[in-house]
């Protein structure tokens, strides 16, 4: 079973992370939060910015219906698309 790699502030390590996601080893939550620490950390690149959004929206909207529960699916197609952009 893979393990959840160190923090590392690059887009390779988002990429190893949004595998993690795909493959079950990690929650959307907590990848999508860790994804979005490596993007500010490096300037929200272009491939990296959609999670900075998606963490923001996964708390505190839900009087507007976006919750944890529904961006979920977001983060996984985020994660589709991170991992094939590589």
């Amino acid at each position: 079973m893979k393990s959840i790699p160190p923090f590392s502030a690059d887009v390779a390590h988002a990429r190893e992370v949004a595998k993690l996601m795909l493959a079950g080893v990690m929650t959307p939550r907590h990848g999508c939060a860790r994804i979005a620490e490596v993007s500010t950390a490096i300037g929200s690149p272009r491939e990296l910015a959609l999670f900075e959004l998606l963490n923001h929206e996964q708390y505190g909207h839900e009087r507007i219906s976006i919750t944890l529960e529904s961006v979920t699916p977001e983060v996984i197609n985020a994660c589709k698309k991170l991992v094939a952009y590589s």
